[in-house]
C-alpha cells in the first residue's frame, strides 16, 4: 500500500482531468529540442512522433507538438518539402539510424553511447586503469525514465516542473514507487531536518533520539505509511552507535518487522543486516557471534556455490543505497570468513556480484536510456549555488584545524554553507529540485546525499587553507558537472560506501571531532530555534554570529553512519 499522507515541500500531486497526455516540463522540451527540430526538417510530425516514443518513450499529443514547434520558430510541415521517409511509417526502422540520433547520443552522454542490452562495464564506465571493472550482462527489460532531463536552468520548486497552460495537466505516473510522504506538521518536519543533519554530521545521540521520536510519530498515525516508517527505522538503527540506542533501535526494529512481516513489507537482506549491526554494539556478545550472522544473511541471497546474486527486492525508484552499502560490507566480512576458515581464496567475486545488485537496480535503465537522477540535479545545483558566493556560518567557520584535519574542515564548511542553502528554500517553499524525489529514489535522506556529494567533492579539492573551500569547491564542480551520469555513480558509489565505515581515529582525530560535534550543535540550534536531546557544550566563543537574519525561526515542540564492519584504509577516487 503506497503512502498517501500529504508532506511539506515534496512533490505535488496535479489534478487529472483525463489520460490522454501527460504535461511535459520545459527542462524535458529543451531537452530534446535540438534532435526534435533537426528530425522535423526531414520528417513528418508523424514519424517524429513515432520515433520519439519508440525510441524515447516520449509521447506528447500532436497539438502539444505544434505549441513548442510554433513557440521555436520551426514551421509546420509541408508535404511537398520532406522527402524520403514523410508518409512511410512502415519504415521507421530506418530512421532509426539517422545521423541525428547518434549525434544526440553521442553529445548526452559520451560514455554511454546508444542504449542497447549487452554486457557492458560497470554502469558503462570502463576503470580508471584502462580494463572493464566488471562484464555483467544485464538481463531486464527497457523501462522509460520518469524523471525529466536536467539542464542548466535551475528549476528548484519541484522535481518536475509546471509548464505552459496550454497543455495538459499529468497523468498518473506509471511508475511503481511512491513518494515517501509524512503525516506530521511542521513541528516534526523541522524535527526530522535536525535528525538528518545530525545523522549527516555523525551526531549520533541526537539523531537516534529524534528519529526514534519520528518513528513513534509515525506508529501513531491510523495510515500504515510503510514506506515512511522503513525509512525511519532505518535512519534510527543507522544512528543507533552506543550500547543504550542499539538496544533500543533492535527492540523497535524487532517490533516493526512483526508487525509487516505478514503484509509483504518486510526487507529480509536490509533488516538482518541491520540487526547485526546492532548486535555490534553489545558488549556481551562477541564479534564471531555477529559474524556469523552476516555470514548466514548473505548466504540466502547467493547461490549457485557463491557465483550469482540471488533476488533482493529493490524499494525505490532508482537505487537502494543503504542496501548496496550493506550488501558490500557483508561480502567483504564473507570473503575473509571464508578465507578462514578454509584457508583458500572464496569462488565469489564480490565486485561482479555488486556490479549485479546495481544492474538490477532501476537506475541502470535511467543511465542507459540517457536520463537523470537526484545525485545529477543535486550535483548540478551545487555547482549553481556556489556562483551565489554564499558564506560559511559563522558557527562552523570558527572551527579551528591542525593541517591534517584540512580537508575533513573543508568538507564540513562546504556541507554547511550548502545545507543553509537547501534550508532556506525549503522553507520558502521552492526545495532544490532534487529534494522531494531523495527518499524515495534512493533511500537516503536529502542530507546524506548532500554530504556525500560535498566529500566527493572534497576528494577532488586541493588542500590550501590560503584558499577558501567554496572557491575551490566551485573550481571542481566545473569539472564534475560535465562528467557522464554513470562516471558520476561511480564516484558516489565509492564515497558513499567508504563514508559507511567505521575507521578509528588517533586522539588528535577525536578531539577535532568533539569540537566539530559542539559547534554542528550549536548552529542548528541557531538556526532552527529547536532544543536537542544532548545540547552544544561550552566551545570557542561565537557570540552574535547568527546565520542569515532573514531566515525565519521555527518553533518545533520540546523535542554519522556507521557499521561494525573492519577498518579500512580510505579508498581512492
Amino acid at each position: 500500500m503506497a503512502d498517501t499522507a500529504a508532506s511539506i515541500a515534496r512533490r505535488p500531486k496535479g489534478r487529472q482531468r483525463h489520460g490522454r497526455s501527460s504535461r511535459i516540463t520545459d527542462l524535458t522540451w529543451d531537452f530534446y529540442k535540438p534532435l526534435l527540430c533537426n528530425l522535423y526538417q526531414s520528417y513528418t510530425l508523424a514519424v517524429v512522433m513515432a520515433l520519439m516514443k519508440q525510441k524515447f518513450d516520449f509521447t506528447p499529443t500532436k497539438r502539444q507538438y505544434g505549441y513548442r514547434f510554433e513557440k521555436w520558430g520551426i514551421r509546420k510541415y509541408n508535404s511537398a518539402e520532406k522527402q524520403g521517409l514523410a508518409r512511410n511509417l512502415p519504415e521507421l526502422d530506418k530512421l532509426i539510424n539517422d545521423p541525428a540520433i547518434s549525434d544526440f547520443f553521442n553529445t548526452l552522454s559520451p560514455d554511454l553511447g546508444i542504449s542497447n542490452y549487452a554486457p557492458r562495464p560497470f554502469l558503462g564506465v570502463s576503470d580508471a586503469a584502462g580494463g572493464n571493472v566488471g562484464n555483467v550482462a544485464n538481463t531486464f527489460s527497457d523501462v522509460s525514465a520518469t524523471t525529466s532531463p536536467s539542464t542548466a536552468s535551475d528549476a528548484d520548486a519541484s522535481f518536475f516542473d509546471g509548464d505552459t497552460a496550454v497543455e495538459d495537466p499529468p497523468s498518473p505516473p506509471r511508475t511503481p514507487f511512491s513518494d515517501i510522504s509524512y503525516p506530521w506538521g511542521t513541528d516534526d518536519e523541522v524535527k526530522k531536518l535536525v535528525a538528518d543533519f545530525c545523522s549527516a554530521m555523525s551526531d549520533d545521540q541526537n539523531a537516534s533520539d529524534l528519529y526514534l521520536d519520528l518513528f513513534q510519530v509515525l506508529s501513531m498515525s491510523p495510515s500504515p505509511l510503510y514506506n515512511a516508517k522503513s525509512l525511519i527505522v532505518t535512519s534510527f538503527a543507522r544512528a543507533a552507535q552506543n550500547p543504550r540506542d542499539a538496544k533500543r533501535a533492535q527492540q523497535t526494529l524487532s517490533r516493526y518487522r512483526d508487525q509487516i512481516r505478514t503484509r509483504g513489507y518486510d526487507r529480509p537482506f536490509l533488516f538482518s543486516m541491520l540487526d547485526a549491526n546492532l548486535q555490534e554494539s553489545d558488549e556481551t556478545l562477541q564479534s564471531s557471534a555477529t559474524h556469523r550472522q552476516v555470514c548466514d544473511t548473505i548466504r540466502k541471497v547467493l547461490k549457485d556455490d557463491d557465483t550469482e546474486l540471488g533476488d533482493i527486492p529493490h524499494n525505490y525508484s532508482a537505487i537502494d543505497l543503504v542496501t548496496y552499502h550493506f550488501l558490500s560490507s557483508a561480502l567483504e566480512v564473507y570473503e575473509k570468513t571464508i578465507k578462514t576458515i578454509n584457508g583458500q581464496l572464496p569462488v565469489l567475486s564480490a565486485e561482479a556480484l555488486l556490479h549485479t545488485y546495481v544492474y538490477r537496480q532501476p537506475l541502470a535503465d535511467t543511465i542507459r536510456i540517457g536520463g537523470t537522477s537526484p545525485l545529477r540535479i543535486c550535483i548540478d545545483w551545487c555547482a549553481r549555488q556556489l556562483k551565489l558566493k554564499h558564506t560559511v556560518p559563522a558557527e562552523v567557520a570558527s572551527i579551528q584545524c591542525a593541517d591534517t584535519q584540512r580537508q575533513w574542515c573543508d568538507n564540513i564548511h562546504l556541507f554547511c554553507t550548502l545545507w543553509h542553502s537547501m534550508l532556506l528554500q525549503v522553507q520558502n517553499g521552492t526545495p532544490p529540485a532534487w529534494y522531494g524525489p531523495c527518499e524515495s529514489a534512493l533511500g537516503i535522506s536529502p542530507s546524506e546525499l548532500l554530504v556525500t556529494v560535498c566529500w566527493m567533492i572534497g576528494s577532488d579539492a586541493d588542500t590550501d587553507s590560503a584558499n577558501d573551500i567554496l572557491k575551490r569547491a566551485d573550481t571542481v564542480l566545473d569539472t564534475m558537472t560535465r562528467l557522464s551520469e554513470g562516471r558520476i555513480w561511480l564516484k558516489f558509489l565509492r564515497t558513499f560506501t567508504w563514508m559507511n565505515k567505521l575507521v578509528d581515529t588517533d586522539d588528535g582525530d577525536k578531539a577535532f571531532e568533539a569540537t566539530v560535534l559542539q559547534h554542528c550543535r550549536r548552529y542548528i540550534v541557531a538556526t532552527l530555534n529547536v532544543d536537542l536531546p544532548f545540547p552544544a557544550e561550552p566551545v570557542a566563543d561565537t557570540s552574535g554570529c547568527r546565520y542569515l537574519d532573514e531566515m525565519e525561526s521555527f518553533s518545533p515542540s520540546d523535542g554519522g553512519f556507521g557499521s561494525f564492519f573492519n577498518v579500512f584504509d580510505p579508498m581512492e577516487v
